[in-house]
């Protein structure tokens, strides 16, 4: 299984890294994607998609609006302290302007972009193809700055992240009746995955060796998409949450293809659609009070532009809040956010974790054979007695199992087995059962016998008048002393030797009796001697 880790407190390296204080962990970071890690560059578009105005950025360092898509600090700003970067990755467009920080790395993120060409054409915003054209010239003006030697060392030693998907679906698929048209959701997906892997093949091909790439956070619990198409539940959209679902999967599996490709290249997924959707869910159990209205306005679809100083009913604390517009969380959920790291056929790659966390899950680290031991699974017993839940069966089909289900079945020492009695039925059960039967072969939920093992069989009147279905089992019954015991009857020997009488001197007795037992004899009836 996954572990669950904050990811403010996760440290993705790819490598040992030799810690020297007051000195960053890696050469420089790099973010690709769209408004989840855009912290500015859409300031210097010409688009409708900015957040360069207040209220946007009123909890940021300085209080001013800086085009992050927050009311504070983002995922990439938290990512850089992290990794002790003394100031965030610029804007790389505003890096251009002012040529400073060129050697932390940048950020080439655009709002409102994403994966598939069509989407940035929409909104005039930088696609991911233009992000590395910008990354080309970065590369440029390092090699100018520090050399050749030195650029290649910062390029291949630094850390990449990819954030992108979003846009694709919420701003383009699911607002253009054109591709709704054309492709269903999931096989709208199929085509953003090959343009995923071009795009990690190009930015592999520029030199990136350590990638981590966002899946797809639960889009359907967006409150702009839950007001556009959640109706009429007021809740997160479990048909659009399907769809990321599935992208993600998909989204594994690709990137397993890249690593095989690719030997060399480190590449995680980086899961934040479960944690995402606990903090939409269950705000309460996380410190959260909202998650279902955003804090910016009434909370419902403002966002860009129409998330204004002068919106109606913005809240005074962001931080009670799991949205901040009604597509950006807020920076609270940013520093507090939680990511799943998903599980890919990796080799050598190095995950440096704080001590905390180490702490807390009970992990051995011996410096001296270079290896860290991880405690067995509590759900696991020492006997090496596999847990319920890693079960295939149980664990593939939830709905099936209660979730109080706590061991396995004990092992059966004793063989089973069912004591048949005599039982006796009435003449108004068996005109019960005849129409029952009869009503059963004519839906066609139960047909005839057809087996070779028939059963003649015929019905007895007793002295008190009712009347009792008998079986001639006569070549695989048990004798006893008081007669026979045959399965649920009991034949007197009185009743079987006239059962024989009547086979030896009328064969179409037998032959009737034999259809009536395959379910074809039609209606019968009793003779005066009790005799079908």
């Amino acid at each position: 299984m996954a572990t669950l880790i904050p990811f403010l407190t996760l440290i993705i390296l790819f490598e040992i890294v030799l810690v020297i204080k007051g000195e960053p962990l890696v050469p420089a970071l790099f973010a690709f994607g769209d408004s989840i890690i855009d912290v500015g560059n859409n300031n210097y578009l010409q688009t409708l998609v900015k957040a360069n105005f207040f209220p946007y950025g009123r909890d940021f360092v300085n209080h001013s609006p800086t085009g992050r898509f927050s009311n504070g600090k983002v995922a990439a700003d938290y990512a850089s302290e992290v990794f002790r970067f003394t100031s965030y990755q610029p804007a790389y467009l505003n890096l251009v302007k002012e040529r400073n920080n060129l050697l932390i790395g940048a950020n080439f993120a655009s709002a409102a972009t994403g994966y598939h060409p069509s989407t940035p054409i929409k909104y005039n915003v930088l696609s991911l193809g233009q992000q590395l054209e910008y990354y080309k010239e970065y590369q440029k003006e390092l090699v100018k700055t520090i050399g050749q030697s030195k650029a290649l060392s910062v390029i291949y030693g630094s850390i990449y992240f990819v954030v992108a998907g979003n846009s694709d679906f919420v701003l383009n698929y699911y607002v253009d009746p054109f591709l709704q048209t054309i492709y269903t959701p999931y096989q709208f997906s199929d085509i953003l995955l090959q343009y995923y892997f071009n795009f990690i093949q190009d930015l592999y091909a520029l030199g990136a060796r350590k990638i981590g790439v966002s899946t797809l956070p639960p889009i359907g619990c967006m409150p702009i998409v839950i007001t556009f198409y959640g109706f009429p539940y007021n809740t997160c959209v479990e048909k659009i949450n399907d769809v990321a679902i599935d992208f993600n999967k998909k989204l594994n599996l690709t990137s397993t293809k890249l690593l095989k490709k690719f030997p060399d290249l480190k590449l995680i997924i980086l899961d934040i659609y479960q944690p995402l959707y606990k903090l939409s869910t269950k705000p309460s159990d996380y410190g959260f009070s909202e998650s279902r209205k955003a804090c910016c306005g009434t909370g419902l679809v403002e966002v860009t532009f129409a998330c204004n100083s002068i919106s109606i009913g913005t809240c005074a604390n962001a931080s009670e809040y799991v949205f901040w517009d009604s597509f950006h969380p807020t920076q609270a959920t940013h520093k507090n956010f939680e990511m799943d790291l998903v599980c890919l056929p990796l080799d050598q790659l190095d995950v440096i974790l704080r001590m905390n966390w180490l702490e807390f899950n009970h992990v051995y680290m011996n410096c001296s054979a270079k290896i860290i031991i991880f405690p067995e699974s509590r759900d696991e017993n020492s006997s090496g007695k596999v847990a319920i839940g890693n079960l295939a069966i149980v664990r593939d089909f939830p709905e099936v199992f209660p979730e109080d289900i706590s061991d396995l079945p004990p092992e059966c020492k004793v063989e089973f087995a069912v004591d048949l009695i005599p039982y006796r039925m009435s003449a108004s059960e068996l005109k019960d059962l005849k129409n029952q039967l009869e009503y059963l072969l004519e839906k066609s939920f139960i047909r005839s016998s057809v087996s070779l093992w028939v059963v003649p069989i015929l019905l007895v009147k007793k002295k008190e008048g009712s009347i009792r279905l008998r079986v001639d089992y006569i070549d695989s019954c048990i004798r006893t002393s008081s007669g026979v015991k045959l399965g649920i009857l009991n034949l007197t020997s009185g009743i079987l030797d006239e059962i024989r009488k009547c086979q030896k001197s009328d064969l179409s007795l037998v032959d009737r009796m034999t259809l009536i037992n395959q379910g074809r004899g039609g209606d019968f009836r009793i003779d005066e001697s009790g005799i079908m």
